[in-house]
């Protein structure tokens, strides 16, 4: 197990390496270089009854709120959202946006401490803008790399 970490922090190494010699001597590495090794999968937003596209959110985001919304079945893929769901979320965001900061370490899964307030205030945002005039309606989800 130990062997295969040194191989990935190897590989990360050599990465860092490649972008110095392409950028010339005596350059600095980028400023936040983790963000594109580590960068997330985002998760695109749809309706179900329309089909259109809302938008996306980062996977910690995703895997925040989906862990407060609630699924029918293990296997559903949709959420209903209603004025009752849009006002729990935007309480969620609000009580995120109250929490100390995440610190520096991240993990494999996402977690609700790498949420963003701001992401989590714009999705609440997002999905108001989609209820419109409606009762309710049907959120289905799709992984894009």
């Amino acid at each position: 197990m130990l062997s295969c970490h040194v191989g990935i922090v190897k590989g990360i190494a050599h990465a860092f390496d490649e972008q110095r010699a392409a950028r010339g001597p005596g350059s600095a590495c980028p400023a936040r270089p983790r963000a594109r090794i580590f960068r997330r999968m985002a998760i695109s937003l749809f309706d179900k009854d329309s089909g259109k596209r809302l938008g996306a959110v980062g996977a910690a985001t995703w895997a925040h709120v989906t862990g407060i919304l609630q699924k029918e079945t293990p296997s559903d893929t949709d959420y209903w959202i209603d004025a009752g769901t849009l006002e729990l979320l935007e309480k969620d965001a609000q009580e995120v946006s109250e929490r100390p900061a995440a610190g520096p370490f991240r993990t494999d899964e996402p977690s609700a401490a790498e949420a963003p307030a701001s992401e989590l205030a714009a999705f609440v945002a997002m999905l108001r803008k989609a209820l419109g005039e409606r009762e309710g309606f049907e959120v289905t989800w799709r992984e894009e790399g």
